[in-house]
């Protein structure tokens, strides 16, 4: 099954991208904040749910990546609340990898952390520091989609912070700045 997108639409600071069996919106920096990203998502959705181009959603998906470089260098993991121990051995900051999978309000999110991460946006200059993404997913049900779409939104942004906000440090949070705490 071809599971990556083959066509895409761009707009300014935006992307949606079709596949066989998939559709996707994307946002590049700046992201607009979920106050204007979910109106947005919801229509370019609701637009391809009323082609009947596709059958029902199987999953639906949202994924948040940013990268922390507020740290003292960019391998500083000190910028997270993870804690890893390797047995009495100490590990180096520098090449630090994790991937889990995290089971929260009835959807599964896959981490990443990755110290020491690049990236390079069109017209910016390279960023380097600690890579997180959240990748969290839930199972579609037989509810059509165009009325599970606003409920299962808002499960997976809430889902998204919770987990994101909870594996930033204080003094992560702090130079963040979120306009929202996360719950725990």
């Amino acid at each position: 099954m071809e599971v990556l997108a083959t066509q895409g639409l761009e707009g300014p600071h935006m992307r949606m991208m079709f596949g066989q069996h998939n559709i996707a919106v994307s946002f590049v920096k700046p992201y607009p904040g979920w106050t204007r990203a979910q109106p947005m998502i919801r229509e370019c959705m609701e637009l391809v749910f009323n082609t009947k181009l596709t059958g029902p959603p199987e999953r639906y998906a949202l994924k948040y990546v940013n990268l922390l470089t507020e740290g003292a260098h960019p391998f500083d993991m000190s910028q997270t609340t993870v804690q890893i121990k390797l047995g009495e051995f100490e590990f180096r900051e520098a090449n630090t990898a994790v991937h889990a999978d995290i089971e929260r309000n009835g959807c599964v999110s896959t981490v990443d952390i990755a110290s020491g991460a690049k990236i390079q946006l069109p017209g910016a200059p390279e960023a380097q520091g600690v890579l997180i993404s959240v990748d969290t997913v839930i199972q579609a049900t037989d509810e059509t989609p165009s009325t599970a779409l606003p409920r299962v939104l808002e499960i997976l942004h809430e889902t998204e912070k919770e987990i994101f906000f909870g594996l930033l440090s204080g003094s992560a949070l702090e130079k963040l700045g979120p306009m929202y705490p996360a719950k725990h």
